[in-house]
């Protein structure tokens, strides 16, 4: 009893406190602001961390004050037809129900904002079933690639330049912005109660993956301090195996394509034809709001922001369809 006095307690002030940029108290750090150079759409990409009530109360803030500016023109959000149905988004009641605290995340806060303006979301994620299977063709060509050198240069130039767009350019989120973001770190423990609450599939799949590695992990915990130079030299080799295995499918499959697929989505949405002539009540341009995990904003900036030469080249074809060309 104590312990859901307390979650609730937590989530009522992370809420609270992620209202406050509103009045400057707790300035939120998960906005980045950009204009869309051809069409001159303002961009919000409202950077979340999943199920945390902080997130939530951010993106609807940020939804209805675009609206009240009268220049909101779309509101999109990191789902695909397959992961979203608004029929059952409908259906939730606003009252604080054990469903609301225990599954709230901020898409469905996010879809009722735009309601009360009179927007629908849009859904901007790649589908999911693309993402199983590119998650499956990612690991098979690692799996070939770790038997030759050029392999190996690939894997590693995967990585290492997936990290590297993952950081923030000259805008962007940093990770100071959300140490310091207190609204968001208030949140966090309500996030980890909700993600095995509202994503059971998802959770069981990472505790068969922590099974599945325990024995190594147990075995480098144990027997592997007793080790000699050539058990050691072969832990060090399975452990950089399995690293570089669960890497790249997480930065390429999971983030990096996936983070194109927004971008396109998003520059589709800013290039569609004014909702007002005159660009909203206040004459300025009117706007694009998103929202997508902390991890995708500093990539989907990056796209959005850069020119067509400085594309990367793929070492991994796509699948048909699934990561589209933004420019």
């Amino acid at each position: 009893m104590r312990f859901c006095q307390l979650a609730t307690a937590a989530l009522l002030v992370a809420k609270a406190a992620a209202l406050s940029p509103r009045t400057g108290a707790f300035p939120s750090r998960g906005i980045v602001r950009l204009v869309e150079k051809t069409s001159g759409t303002n961009v919000l990409l409202v950077g979340t961390m999943h199920y945390n009530p902080a997130s939530s109360a951010l993106a609807a803030s940020t939804i209805h004050q675009e609206a009240e500016a009268d220049r909101l023109r779309a509101v999109l959000i990191e789902l695909c037809a397959s992961r979203w149905n608004s029929s059952n988004a409908k259906r939730w009641t606003r009252a604080r129900t054990f469903k609301r605290f225990a599954l709230e995340d901020e898409f469905q806060v996010a879809f009722e904002a735009a309601d009360d303006v009179g927007l629908d979301v849009e859904l901007a994620d790649q589908p999911v079933e693309e993402t199983v299977e590119r998650i499956r063709q990612v690991l098979q060509q690692t799996a070939n690639d770790m038997f030759t050198l050029d392999g190996w240069r690939n894997i590693v130039g995967d990585v290492r330049g997936a990290c590297l767009r993952m950081q923030a350019a000259d805008i962007g989120i940093r990770l100071p912005d959300m140490l310091s973001d207190f609204a968001l770190l208030l949140g966090a423990p309500v996030a980890l109660i909700r993600y095995p609450l509202a994503s059971p599939t998802l959770f069981t799949g990472l505790l068969g993956v922590f099974a599945a590695l325990s024995p190594l992990i147990n075995y480098l915990d144990t027997d592997g301090a007793n080790a000699g130079p050539l058990e050691t030299s072969v832990e060090v080799a399975v452990t950089l195996v399995m690293t570089m295995l669960l890497a790249r499918v997480v930065l390429v499959a999971l983030i990096e394509e996936r983070n194109a697929v927004l971008a396109a989505k998003i520059l589709e949405a800013c290039r569609r034809p004014p909702m007002r002539a005159a660009g909203g009540a206040a004459g300025g341009a009117e706007s694009v709001v998103a929202v997508m995990g902390m991890v995708h904003v500093n990539g989907v900036v990056r796209l959005l922001t850069m020119d067509q030469g400085d594309k990367r080249p793929s070492r991994l074809a796509p699948v048909q369809g699934a990561a589209p060309s933004i420019r």
